[in-house]
């Protein structure tokens, strides 16, 4: 660990007393060159299709559109964001775009969902309306000042308004007396539209839901009720309800998921400062889904096997048996697995070539090599080759993601089944293939020998599985260690 830390300082060569100077004769510099157009690209790569019923989307110029939620608008002060998190949901009131602590960065703008939807509206002729909260009821506040009147009111922004609304100030509800209404609202008269009727006339309906975690707030929940309660409401009205999930995280969605109405799903990290572009350019299929789950989606909290830990030393009993793998030894069956993701296409795998390229390296138990970073060199040997063809088998153009789970022999004592590559194709017309190939180190072959306190290569048939996620394997090999 000291190594890693400090391998920096000598790569850079800075041990050699000519550490660059951090004061500028320029008060600011511009470096951002076409970061936007990237974090654009990246953005919409890393958002993963978890559901597509009838071929829901991508969309194609819908005559009308409703859009829900909190999460599709901005912030009251944007666009970068301090103290609007509700920490007794961990629900962000306002588009979730970036981290918080250390991992928060300031964007010189951000692109909501609400802006980027409304620009594509504009191009289509699309009819466009929205509620951006989570809980607006018939009787919230429009925004139109009036004069203010003594009322009743909660501050979960359920609270009735006949002619009051919001203070106005933090864009929360104030206490009762000074106003009734939602978050974001200030001021007005009482509105006669709910969500029904704006639900009911859409040809779509979107949903934008967040869930928020970081330094220093943890969650408490894996869902939301109030946020749950918005899909339901919304779905028992529009029978085309897409759900666009931006989290910290796993994030349940077993209240709904099942909902004939709820016909996709979208669900993805946080994505920066042009997130609301990135998010439409999947939509509107400009950009074809690739991305993959980095964490399971359980059915219920109880079915992970860890618990929430609050106290400053924390035992972690799980061992190995970390997310998809103890799903796999316990035969938990998931809502989504690891590596699960959806596209617009589909894929053929075929012509699985798996072989030893090196027996001479796997020949000792243990590696023999020069102890180097990262352990003895001999680690680091290509061992073991594979090869797959994928083709697009589907109608457009599209990128898989290729993974590889290998299974130890049973001498091994190792989890089902281990992630131990994955390959993103190039973008593939339909009918095109490609081949797409995985080297293995001997690391990849080798457990922990607690005993011996080294990396041991257990003789063998090792199972080489190829798929499109943890438990979509579609062709399988094997390689056997003598």
């Amino acid at each position: 660990m000291a190594i890693r830390n400090v391998m920096g300082y000598y790569y850079v060569n800075l041990n050699n007393g000519s550490q660059p100077s951090h004061v500028s004769s320029t008060t600011y510099r511009d470096v951002r060159a076409n970061h936007s157009a990237i974090v654009r690209e990246n953005g919409a790569a890393s958002l993963i299709l978890l559901k597509n019923t009838n071929n829901a989307l991508p969309l194609s110029k819908p005559l009308s559109m409703a859009i829900f939620g909190s999460h599709a608008g901005p912030v009251m002060a944007g666009p970068n964001y301090q103290f609007t998190i509700d920490e007794t949901l961990m629900v962000y009131q306002g588009h979730l775009a970036g981290g918080s602590g250390s991992g928060q960065t300031s964007f010189p703008y951000l692109i909501t969902p609400h802006h980027a939807l409304t620009t594509q509206a504009r191009q289509d002729g699309t009819m466009i309306r929205w509620i951006l909260n989570n809980t607006y009821t018939n009787g919230i506040s429009s925004g139109i000042p009036m004069k203010r009147k003594r009322q009743t009111a909660d501050l979960s922004g359920n609270g009735t308004a006949s002619s009051g609304g919001m203070n106005g100030t933090s864009g929360r509800g104030g206490p009762p007396g000074d106003g009734g209404g939602g978050p974001g609202l200030s001021g007005g008269t009482v509105l006669t539209q709910d969500i029904s009727s704006y639900a009911t006339d859409a040809e779509v309906c979107l949903i934008f839901l967040n869930a928020f975690s970081g330094e220093g707030a943890d969650r408490t929940e894996l869902r939301n009720t109030e946020q749950d309660k918005l899909v339901t409401d919304v779905a028992a009205e529009c029978n085309n309800t897409v759900v666009i999930i931006n989290t910290v995280g796993a994030r349940l969605v077993d209240t709904w998921i099942e909902n004939e109405n709820v016909t996709a799903v979208v669900y993805g990290g946080l994505l920066g400062q042009e997130s609301g572009d990135s998010i439409v350019d999947v939509l509107y299929g400009k950009v074809n889904p690739s991305a993959r789950l980095s964490h399971t989606i359980a059915k219920n909290e109880s079915d992970y096997n860890v618990e929430l830990c609050t106290t400053h030393v924390c035992n972690f009993t799980e061992g190995n048996f970390i997310d998809y793998k103890y799903f796999d030894a316990y035969n938990v069956t998931p809502r989504y697995e690891f590596g699960y993701g959806l596209s617009y296409t589909n894929f053929t795998y075929s012509d699985l070539k798996a072989e030893i390229i090196n027996s001479t390296a796997l020949s000792s138990t243990y590696p023999t090599g020069v102890l180097s970073v990262g352990g003895k060199e001999d680690l680091w040997d290509d061992v073991v080759s594979v090869n797959v063809t994928i083709a697009n088998s589907g109608a457009v153009a599209g990128s898989e993601v290729v993974q590889l789970y290998l299974e130890f022999p049973a001498e091994a004592d190792e989890p089902v089944r281990q992630l131990r590559g994955f390959e993103k194709t190039s973008l593939l017309a339909a009918g095109d293939s490609e081949t797409v190939g995985f080297s293995l180190r001997r690391r990849d072959l080798s457990v922990w020998d607690t005993a011996a306190q080294d990396w041991k290569v257990v003789k063998g048939t090792y199972v080489v599985n190829v798929g499109a996620s943890s438990r979509d394997l579609r062709v399988v090999g094997n390689v056997t260690v003598v």
